[in-house]
């Protein structure tokens, strides 16, 4: 069995840094550890990622109920289908199709915030993880975010989020000057996403004491 010390460091974010690391910890979910880094993909288009860990069961945050993997899974699965009840601003939604191959479940979205609407497709790959993959618009660029189920002991349950996202326009000023121009944009976006997470898993766990996961 691992000590606290160590399975702390078991789950710390390693990545290559083209831009700085954070670390911090949330009493309503887990803790969570993040990094933002880039890379370019060619096609004159350079990829942002960003990726960060929530602990969901911690030994240290005792006062925490713990949750089940199938429970977890639950809520990732209702944040796919019922948007509206995670999605801060969002005014309504569309499934427009759903499209099942073996266990694993397609939904192709459409979001309406309001002032614009945004077409996404969700791939929902049963106990492990769901994938979202959002189309262009006219003033932001395509986008993925990945949500996966990490237990790298029994019952010691993570969620890594993954977002990745095209910067055709970082990619032709060049990294120098993406660095410098920037970098608070996407500290500022860091942060969103990374509150965003939280908000989830957090409502993840009002769902579960409400005994709506199961």
């Amino acid at each position: 069995m691992r000590t606290p010390a160590a399975r702390r460091a078991a789950i710390s974010t390693r990545f290559r840094s083209c831009s700085s690391a954070t670390r911090s910890s949330a009493n309503c979910a887990g803790r969570s550890h993040a990094g933002i880094f880039c890379r370019n993909s060619g096609r004159n288009t350079a990829v942002l990622r960003f990726e960060h860990l929530v602990q969901i069961n911690d030994p240290l945050l005792p006062l925490l109920d713990e949750l089940s993997r199938e429970q977890l899974w639950r809520g990732l699965v209702l944040r796919a289908e019922q948007p509206l009840q995670f999605m801060l601003g969002l005014e309504g939604f569309a499934v427009r199709a759903r499209e099942e191959e073996g266990s694993r479940v397609t939904l192709a979205r459409t979001l309406d915030f309001g002032s614009f609407c945004v077409r996404d497709r969700v791939h929902l790959t049963p106990m492990q993880e769901t994938r979202i993959q959002t189309e262009a618009g006219a003033t932001w660029p395509a986008s993925r975010l990945t949500i996966r189920i990490e237990e790298p002991e029994p019952d010691e349950l993570h969620l890594r989020f993954i977002y990745e996202f095209d910067d055709e326009a970082g990619a032709a000023a060049g990294a120098e000057a993406r660095d410098e121009l920037s970098f608070q944009t996407l500290e500022l976006r860091r942060q969103a996403y990374r509150a965003s997470d939280l908000d989830t898993v957090k409502r993840i766990r009002d769902l579960a004491q409400q005994g709506r996961l199961g």
